[in-house]
């Protein structure tokens, strides 16, 4: 009876020991505080009063996996935010970030990124964080007279060799604008085409651009 005892306290013993390695983890949680982003323009940078700029999406990724998104404009991220502890990529940028159609000029889009931890019961603060332009602006600039004198009709296409989308600007008056992705070979293709008052058309051939940086250019165009 007493060898009957001691294995069945030791198979109790054994139970508990089972029990206790299969518990399930207990994770640990801190939060995430972010503070007022700027979004930096070419011409002046506009200073947010609240958490994210209304016009920011925002994504927290652990390695490639986006693991929380907000919506742009959304009020959680004016309050501090409940993550598992680990190691985490802070993401802001413009909901949209494609390129657009053909023969739209589209808009300019922004972006920032910031590595973080999250530590067990510590509030982890983002601050001094500023959304940059994330794609290209072409600017036509027409440094001849002729274009505005002898012509009837201008026209610019820009290209992007990349994914071949192609916006057609006419007249010399066109003050906006036109934005693309960054090309992949950093290179983007224009070409232009005018007529005169006797119906004769000059077409430039195609030309390039070097576009490897996110920021707005100035095209020159001329006739030379």
């Amino acid at each position: 009876m007493k060898h009957i005892l001691t294995y069945l306290f030791a198979l109790c013993l054994l139970g508990a020991c089972t029990t206790e390695d299969n518990l399930p983890e207990i994770t640990a949680y801190g939060t995430l505080k972010i503070l007022p982003i700027e979004i930096q323009t070419e011409a002046e940078t506009e200073v947010v009063k609240r958490g994210v700029d209304a016009s920011l999406q925002v994504d927290i990724l652990q390695g490639s996996t986006i693991v929380r998104t907000y919506e742009a404009g959304s009020t959680a991220l004016n309050s501090t935010i409940s993550l598992p502890v680990g190691s985490y990529t802070l993401i802001a940028h413009t909901p949209d970030m494609s390129e657009a159609a053909d023969n739209m000029q589209g808009n300019a889009t922004y972006s920032v990124s910031q590595a973080f931890q999250i530590q067990a019961d510590l509030t982890t603060t983002l601050g001094n964080l500023t959304a940059t332009q994330a794609n290209i602006g072409i600017y036509l600039l027409y440094q001849d007279e002729l274009f505005t004198t002898a012509f009837t009709s201008v026209c610019c296409t820009l290209r992007s060799p990349s994914t071949d989308r192609q916006v057609e600007i006419t007249g010399v008056d066109n003050k906006n604008l036109t934005y693309f992705n960054i090309p992949e070979s950093g290179l983007l293709e224009y070409s232009f085409s005018v007529t005169n008052a006797d119906g004769e058309t000059f077409e430039s051939g195609v030309k390039t651009l070097e576009t490897t940086t996110a920021k707005n250019y100035n095209l020159n165009i001329n006739l030379n």
